[in-house]
Formats: structure tokens, sequence, C-alpha cells
């Protein structure tokens, strides 16, 4: 049975090389959130309030294209895994208003837009929501060392990371999720490989049996 596999976290979690294991161990077509291909990242660490609004509904336009390129994939016998999905777009869109970073008008523009995606967007069969301290965050964020995120504060990563915590309360209403301490990544590793093994062998596809009509709503 192929999969729709999606792969949540705040900054820094783990979340690419997850999917990178579950492309090389289990076969499936990865599908990596757009760093490189997002022109506003640079402009964003330089002037968040500028280009934090503009920048989020990119990525949420990005994200929703991706999403029903997952879907068709899933629909021909192919699983898919995604290293951030589109549900958690809404988690940096929402933490930027709440910080002041996005207008209240950016912000009722941004979630107009999902709330028109969100009508036809098929839950993924299962969420992965990895987590870890915010100083751990903070440490692979110095370590990987990208020009962008160089000015990243520990308190930002801690407020994205409880922002995680209830987008997986929210998401466990809807497909299968499981909350997993990532601060030690390689101890998981194997059982989550194995746990998607057992999913593809055993279990229905339980996100789209989820799926009815969702109208629009404040």
């Amino acid at each position: 049975m192929s999969l729709f596999v999606g792969i949540e976290g705040p900054i820094a979690v783990g979340k690419t090389t997850l999917a990178r294991k579950i492309e090389r161990e289990l076969g499936y077509h990865p599908m990596h959130e757009p760093v490189e291909e997002n022109p506003y990242l640079e402009l964003f660490y330089q002037d968040m309030a500028r280009w934090g609004g503009i920048m989020q509904l990119h990525l949420l336009h990005h994200r929703y294209l991706d999403h029903l390129g997952a879907r068709v994939r899933v629909a021909e016998g192919t699983s898919v895994v995604q290293d951030r999905t589109i549900f958690g777009d809404t988690v940096f869109a929402e933490n930027l208003h709440e910080a002041g970073l996005m207008s209240d008008l950016e912000w009722g523009t941004y979630r107009l837009a999902w709330r028109a995606m969100d009508v036809h967007v098929v839950r993924p069969d299962v969420i992965l929501f990895l987590d870890a301290p915010a100083e751990a965050l903070m440490a692979r964020v110095r370590t990987r060392n990208r020009p962008c995120e160089r000015d990243m504060r520990l308190e930002y990563l801690a407020a994205l990371r409880k922002r995680y915590v209830r987008l997986h309360v929210q998401m466990e209403r809807q497909t299968d999720c499981l909350m997993l301490d990532w601060t030690d990544p390689e101890c998981r590793v194997p059982d989550v490989l194995a746990l998607l093994r057992g999913i593809e062998q055993h279990r229905p596809p339980f996100g789209r049996e989820r799926v009815a009509a969702r109208l629009p709503r404040d």
C-alpha cells in the first residue's frame, strides 16, 4: 500500500535527514522543503517585518502545489515522504503574526488563502512530529551554519516548538500522528522505519479515510 508520510517539527530538528533515510531505506519519493528555492529567505532574516507576510504566502502556495503532487504520486502507487507539510507552514505564519512581524492585513490575506486551500487538502496518512529542546535546536542551527540563520534567537525556536506541540494536538483529530523525542535521532530512526513498514503491510490509509467535505470557517 502506498502512503503519504509527512514529517513536522521546528527548525533544525532533523526533518530532512529523516526523510532522506526513509527515501533510501524504504524507497519513498522525497519532497523536500524548498529552502534553496525560497527567494525570500535571506531577505526575511534581514527584515522579518518587511518580508514575513509575502514569504509565508509564497511558501503556502508552493506547499499546496507540492501537496497536490504528493496526492497524485500516492494515487499512482508511489509512497511519498515530505519534510514539512502545508500544515507546518501555518505554524510559522501564526508565530510571525503574534510576534508582530506580520500585519493584521497580511495575516487576514494568509488565512483567506489557507481556507480556500484547506477545503481540498487531503491529510497525509501519517504525520511524524519530531521534537527536541530549544537548546538542542539552537546547537544544530549553529552546526549547520547557514548564513541566513546566523541571527536566529533561542526564543524564536522555543516559540516554534510550542506551536508544533499545539499543531500535533489538532492534527491527531484528523489523521494518524506520532510525537517523537528527537533529541537523539539515531536511536529512533530504526523504530520509525519499522513503524512505516508495519503500516504499509497491515493498516488502511487512515488519513484518506477521514477526508470529508470541509467548509471554510473563521
